[in-house]
């Protein structure tokens, strides 16, 4: 796999507020979040992403880059992972930025500043 360049940028305070690439919720302005930049044979990517949603695509993609993916993708991936065993299973209607064991799953640890920004 040919990566020609990546680059990835913690941003402390929005200026304003942006959509998640992945999930498509608000990211609140003067929130936190990621910006990932890459170009994967030949695939151009540039997203900004919440904390979780970052967490999860690397999780579920890895750093190895897929050109495309879905949150349907990332979502299918996280529940075959983590779900299978969950007695809420059929009926969790829970996101997986929402559901503790998913993030203790992907090593996420929420900061009393992502608490704050997630309330709504």
């Amino acid at each position: 796999m040919s990566v020609e360049f990546s680059s990835e940028e913690h941003i402390k305070h929005a200026r304003k507020d942006h959509t998640c690439t992945l999930c498509g919720d608000n990211i609140k302005k003067g929130s936190s979040y990621e910006t990932n930049a890459a170009k994967v044979e030949g695939c151009f990517f540039y997203g900004r992403y919440h904390h979780e949603c970052a967490q999860m695509i690397e999780f579920a993609v890895g750093s190895g880059g897929e050109c495309e993916y879905t949150m349907d993708d990332i979502n299918e991936t996280i529940r075959e992972k983590f779900c299978w065993n969950c007695p809420d299973d059929e009926d969790c209607e829970l996101s997986y930025k929402k559901c503790e064991k998913i993030l203790k799953g992907i090593g996420y640890v929420r900061s009393r500043v992502d608490d704050k920004n997630t309330e709504t």
